[in-house]
């Protein structure tokens, strides 16, 4: 489990830096009419999102790394799930600082009211499911 937290976090560099030489990987900009290119800074864009994948890889191999070190399991899996899922919020929200969906708001509003609901409830519940119940069976009658 550890190469794969090492493999996702080089992967994640690597879609970075991909994202920054090929920008028309980036999702619904290569689909937008060429008016609307025009509107987008795509340099900044690319800057940011390659930015943010650079710095999700390295937080998720990182605290994966530390939390496996200290045999936190629990802690492990959410090191690999919950940088990605912030990242992508964060995105989502800068995105239109950069020109990009600047007019769609819905889709701003959507993913901020869902991912942290993600969060939250995938949090709790690995959480509950980590603590076992207890259950004592007796044949004492009271």
């Amino acid at each position: 489990m550890t190469a794969f937290a090492i493999v996702y976090g080089l992967l994640m560099i690597g879609i970075g830096f991909m994202v920054k030489k090929y920008p028309d990987t980036i999702s619904g900009y290569s689909t937008l009419p060429t008016q609307e290119k025009e509107k987008v800074d795509i340099n900044g864009l690319s800057s940011m999102i390659k930015t943010s994948m650079i710095i999700t890889g390295c937080i998720t191999s990182s605290l994966y790394l530390i939390f496996n070190y200290f045999n936190q399991s629990l802690l492990c899996i959410l090191a690999l799930i919950l940088p990605f899922l912030i990242s992508a919020l964060i995105m989502i929200n800068l995105a239109p600082l950069h020109g990009f969906n600047a007019n769609k708001k819905l889709h701003i509003f959507i993913p901020n009211i869902l991912i942290p609901t993600f969060i939250i409830g995938f949090t709790f519940n690995l959480i509950q499911t980590n603590n076992p119940t207890i259950t004592t069976i007796s044949d004492r009658k009271s």
